[in-house]
């Protein structure tokens, strides 16, 4: 089925300050998605009207089972979102390209490479 992988907590320190060190953008793209689970689409579609940072979550309206769902955000979370979303690169989207374009899914697939190099993650 799928692989499952567990980062201990030097491995996620690592990733983090690669991912930190790489991109505003990837830097809260990696927080959100280990903090919420949220799937690779759903972090791709996700917009600045799904969050409520005053009730602390966000809304998936694209889930895999076609149902919406609310997602709590813990602190650290919503602090990575709004450092973002006061960054120069702002749109509809959450996550931009320093161009301005929504991340697709290769873009994403190739940053996400580079941090876990960078971060000296493999697969076990």
């Amino acid at each position: 089925r799928g692989r499952v992988r567990y980062l201990d907590d030097h491995e996620l320190k690592a990733l983090l300050s690669a991912a930190q060190k790489h991109s505003q953008a990837m830097h809260a793209a990696v927080i959100v998605s280990i903090a919420t689970g949220i799937r690779q689409g759903e972090l791709l579609r996700l917009s600045w009207k799904d969050i409520d940072f005053a009730k602390s979550r966000l809304t998936v309206l694209e889930s895999k089972n076609g149902q919406p769902r609310a997602v709590h955000l813990t602190a650290t979370t919503a602090a990575a979102l709004k450092d973002l979303k006061r960054s120069a690169v702002v749109g509809a989207q959450v996550f931009l390209k320093v161009d301005g374009q929504p991340f697709d899914k290769d873009a994403l697939a190739y940053h996400w490479k580079q941090i876990r190099e960078a971060a000296g993650l493999t697969t076990r």
